[in-house]
Order: C-alpha cells, then structure tokens, then sequence
C-alpha cells in the first residue's frame, strides 16, 4: 500500500466533520488493532478508538483544525508527520498555555501491508 495514500487519509480523518466520512477515512489507513496514544489519553485501538479520540478532540477545542506543518519523513517502516493544531479557544494542556496553535509530532509505525499500526503523538515542540 502507498504510504502517501495511507498519510493522505490519516490526515483527512483529523479534518472530516463528517463522521461517516471520518470513519471512512480511517479504515483506508487503520486496522482493528491499530494503536494511538498522547500525553492526554489512553491508548485508543481500532477504528472506533481512533474516530472516537478525534470527535472528542472538537469538543475539546471548538473549530479544531489540524493540519500538517512539514511533509512527513518516511523511513522504511516508520514515518514522523508534524501538524499544526489551532482553535479558537486558549489551548491549554499538560500545565502549558499554547495559545491558539500547538505545535506537535506524530511518530508512526507501518505495518507489513502498509497499514498505520501505531501512532505516538508528542505535543509542542522539544523547546516547550
């Protein structure tokens, strides 16, 4: 599977207001045992674990818009995937006053079929 593709509807699934487009985009790039974890939760799995972290993020931070800030950086079976978080509200977490954006990473690990099998998110960047 095309990792571009795969990054491609894993970034479409953070930005669909749509939940059954979001769904959707996430089963293009996500397993049943897909994993993702921040600083904030717990570790979420599968289609349903990872659609419902993302409708928790727009309640969280009305008007949320994350979208990459570089182009990921692919390595054999792992990527990094920067993005750029904002919202019309303060972003306050972990102690810290982002503002209105936040910076963060994604680190990402592929699957042999090509598949995102785990994602671990940082949040800021390694100066905050």
């Amino acid at each position: 599977m095309d990792r571009d593709r795969v990054l491609d509807a894993y970034e479409r699934a953070w930005s669909e207001p749509d939940e059954d487009k979001l769904r959707a985009c996430i089963q293009e790039c996500w397993t049943p045992s897909s994993t993702y974890v921040n600083p904030l939760t717990d570790m979420v799995r599968g289609v349903d674990g990872l659609a419902r972290l993302i409708l928790d993020y727009r309640d969280i931070f009305p008007d949320v818009n994350i979208r990459p800030s570089a182009p990921a950086d692919v390595v054999e079976q792992h990527a990094r995937w920067p993005w750029r978080l904002s919202s019309t509200v303060p972003i306050r977490m972990l102690g810290k006053d982002y503002g209105h954006v936040m910076d963060g990473l994604d680190v990402i690990e592929f699957d042999d079929d090509g598949k995102i099998k785990k994602v671990v998110s940082f949040f800021g960047s390694t100066a905050d």
